[in-house]
């Protein structure tokens, strides 16, 4: 997320076919996420939510690094994590050792994408997901990178 004045930047947003957030997601690029990093940017991304009036169909914030992803489900107050390795050694060009945050954004939008139109086998980690309910919860849905919001 990123301020600029009176806008702010979402790096991916999910949206439905009518055009409405369905997940409001943060990457880090960083390996880690403390538990501080999680809570405040959890916390952000709630501000965010507020800031485009709480859609009622908004039900996913989640967080994506090149080593955890964290999915809150904010309609009943649960959240998952999981690795996040297999999903970028799929994604990303084989030579690159640490991934900056646009190609990050790029892996991670491609992965969400493919998991909307269901293009894809499910793995381990996807499985969870599928089990957790956020891979059919997300069907259908576009991933948006960029996304502006005025304050």
């Amino acid at each position: 997320m990123t301020e600029y004045s009176s806008l702010y930047f979402i790096d991916l947003l999910l949206k439905n076919q009518e055009g409405q957030p369905v997940g409001l997601i943060e990457i880090k690029s960083y390996p880690k996420t403390s538990i501080e990093v999680k809570t405040k940017t959890f916390e952000q991304l709630e501000n965010y939510a507020n800031k485009l009036g709480n859609p009622p169909v908004l039900r996913y914030y989640t967080i994506l690094s090149p080593a955890t992803g964290y999915v809150m489900d904010i309609k009943n107050n649960t959240n998952i994590e999981f690795p996040t390795k297999n999903i970028l050694e799929h994604y990303l060009p084989k030579n690159i050792p640490t991934p900056n945050q646009p190609l990050l954004a790029s892996a991670f939008s491609t992965w969400l994408r493919d998991l909307s139109l269901g293009v894809r086998e499910l793995s381990q980690t996807e499985q969870k997901l599928k089990k957790f309910g956020f891979i059919d919860n997300i069907k259908g849905t576009a991933p948006v990178t960029e996304v502006a919001i005025k304050c």
